[in-house]
Order: structure tokens, then sequence, then C-alpha cells
């Protein structure tokens, strides 16, 4: 399974949709907390997904596409229905 059972298409939907974002940043650099691995993008160009089965190890010179967390909700947003100001 592609990204593994906890990431399927409706669950990736709904937490980009809560506000999480997609981040792309060297293999090499610390992966933040609460980021999920979805591709790695090798250093010849080639894509190679994270599934269930296997995490994809990566190699220097290596990019990786992550998706983040939800951001936190405030409770006056989350009772009043209302969108923070941006």
């Amino acid at each position: 399974m592609l990204f593994g059972a906890g990431l399927v298409r409706d669950t990736l939907a709904a937490r980009h949709e809560r506000g999480a974002r997609f981040l792309v940043q060297p293999a090499s650099e610390e992966r933040p907390p609460g980021h999920d691995t979805l591709f790695v993008v090798r250093a010849d160009g080639r894509l190679e997904p994270v599934t269930e089965a296997r995490e994809a190890a990566w190699a220097e010179g290596d990019t990786l596409v992550l998706l983040g967390p939800v951001p936190h909700e405030s409770a006056d947003t989350i009772t009043s229905g209302t969108s923070p100001p941006l």
C-alpha cells in the first residue's frame, strides 16, 4: 500500500484540507517532528514512494517529500467555526 495504511488518499486529502502542508527538503536534514515521508527523489531524479512494506532509505544528494502535521486550532476557532485572520 502506497504511504502505508494510515495515509490513504482520503486521509491525505483531509489532512491537507485541515492545514497540513507539503515540505520538500534535502534528505540529509533532520525530518521535522510530525512529518511523514511520502517520496524520496533520488539524486539522479528517480522518484521512490514510501510504501507500507518499506520505508525508502535515502542517500547523500536525495530529497524528501514530506507531509506535515495539521496545525493546532485555537479553542476560539473551534467553537466559533471561523478561521483566524491571515
